[in-house]
């Protein structure tokens, strides 16, 4: 039997081993990366994106020159 718990944050369900517990929040894989991605940003003052340069909430973000080139050299 598979149990679930609620998302602290955004309230879905989610099956227990997908549950990330931080203190008391029991968050769901989704809402604890745009957390701690919205606090890394405000630490560190630097806007985070994803490979293909959108954001977390899929705004378009300019990517600095020759990012794009060393990414799909890496992937190489």
């Amino acid at each position: 039997m598979i149990k679930t718990t609620d998302c602290d944050f955004c309230g879905k369900k989610v099956e227990s081993r997908f549950i990330i517990y931080d203190g008391d929040l029991a968050l769901c894989s989704d809402c604890f990366i745009d957390i701690y991605l919205e606090r890394l940003e405000r630490e560190t003052g630097v806007q985070i994106v994803d490979r293909t340069g959108k954001r977390k909430r899929n705004e378009i973000v300019k990517i600095p020159e020759g990012m794009m080139e060393r990414w799909k050299s890496e992937k190489k």
